[in-house]
């Protein structure tokens, strides 16, 4: 049983209505719905901001990519309606016609093409060449978690969001950053699953 907030007449839990003073939703959302209620808006906040923390720094990591590809794809059909242009064209027109209209689409394609390729196999592949060059060289670093870390989207406690957490015994390899609200202390950059999070010092020890 429960009890109407407005005239305090006795009713059935759940009753939608009062039978004495006809109030509607007499006995109102409990304390522990609403409580409820909020945690589960937290953890669904908590839950889209680290979906869209990955999805920025994926983009980022991979921001090139998104531009080139579809850049020289476009460039390949502009390539393909060339060619038909070409084809279509040659018995219409005059050749001057023709060299005029082509020389427009041949720098039109080729813009594409050219862009897109830099962008898509050069530029986009910059940092993982520089990996590459950086291990064969000995110039990146290898630590050992020590203890059960947390691998942050920035170099800091405040405001970032844990991406995972390390076991002990895992080796990373990296390179050692500043801490953005505290310079003094210095966390390791890596990369997990192709997207840049950072490890305090504390619980890292060089060497594999």
């Amino acid at each position: 049983m429960a009890t109407c907030k407005y005239c305090k007449e006795t009713i059935k839990s759940g009753a939608r209505k009062c039978p004495r003073c006809g109030s509607n939703d007499p006995v109102g959302t409990s304390i522990a719905v609403i409580m409820a209620m909020g945690i589960g808006a937290i953890f669904i906040m908590a839950f889209i901001i680290d979906l869209a923390t990955k999805v920025i720094n994926w983009i980022a990591d991979h921001i090139w990519q998104i531009i080139g590809y579809p850049t020289l794809m476009a460039g390949l059909i502009s390539l393909y309606f060339l060619y038909q242009y070409h084809s279509t064209n040659k018995s219409k027109y005059s050749k001057i016609d023709i060299k005029n209209g082509l020389n427009n689409r041949i720098a039109l394609t080729s813009v594409l093409v050219i862009s897109g390729f830099f962008m898509s196999f050069v530029f986009g592949s910059r940092e993982e060449i520089s990996d590459n060059y950086n291990t064969a060289h000995g110039g990146q670093i290898y630590v050992t978690v020590v203890d059960s870390s947390n691998a942050r989207t920035n170099p800091t406690t405040k405001g970032s969001v844990v991406v995972e957490t390390i076991s002990p015994g895992a080796v990373l390899i990296g390179e050692w950053v500043q801490g953005s609200d505290i310079p003094t202390e210095r966390w390791f950059k890596t990369n997990r699953n192709r997207t840049a999070v950072y490890v305090w010092e504390g619980n890292l020890t060089e060497g594999r």
